[in-house]
């Protein structure tokens, strides 16, 4: 059985302007992930490298502190 790891990007509407970009890093999230359970690490360690890259990419508002 190949290993699959799905990504997204939010919920939300993504404006037209910043499609390409958000695209872009959904894709190198799932790569990141998905290189680590190629090379034999755990579902879990895969999980949570593909969740790093989105949280360090400007593009997403993932692990964003947002103040009320």
């Amino acid at each position: 059985m190949l290993p699959v790891i799905v990504v997204h990007g939010g919920a939300g509407h993504i404006p037209r302007e910043r499609s390409e970009k958000s695209m872009s890093g959904v894709c190198y999230a799932a790569r990141a992930g998905y290189s680590l359970l190629q090379g034999g690490a755990s579902s879990m360690d895969a999980v949570v490298e593909a969740v790093i890259q989105m949280e360090n990419d400007p593009h997403f508002n993932a692990g964003e502190s947002k103040s009320l």
